[in-house]
C-alpha cells in the first residue's frame, strides 16, 4: 500500500520532492502516501488536485493545482 505517483530529484538544495495526483478538488492524501514519505524522506510533498488553491495539508505536504506545481518545478 505505500506509494507515491511521482518523485522527482533536483538534487542540490532542491532535494527530492514527492508528489500526489488527485483527479478532484479533494487534496487528501491516503495512508498509503504518508507511509511511503516515512520511507523516502522527501525535502518537500504536494498533493496535487484538480483545483487552482494552494495551501498546506500537513508539516511538509501542500495541496497545490498542476499549474502552480509546474511553475514551481520552471523554478527549479
Amino acid at each position: 500500500g505505500a506509494e507515491i505517483d511521482l518523485v522527482l530529484e533536483f538534487g542540490g538544495s532542491k532535494g527530492t520532492w514527492a508528489v500526489e495526483i488527485k483527479r478532484s478538488l479533494n487534496a487528501k492524501p491516503t495512508r498509503g502516501f504518508y507511509n511511503a514519505l516515512e520511507d523516502t524522506k522527501p525535502k518537500r510533498a504536494f498533493v496535487v488536485h484538480g483545483g487552482t488553491d494552494r495551501f498546506p495539508l500537513a508539516n511538509n505536504i501542500e495541496a497545490i493545482g498542476l499549474r502552480a506545481l509546474m511553475d514551481l518545478i520552471r523554478e527549479s
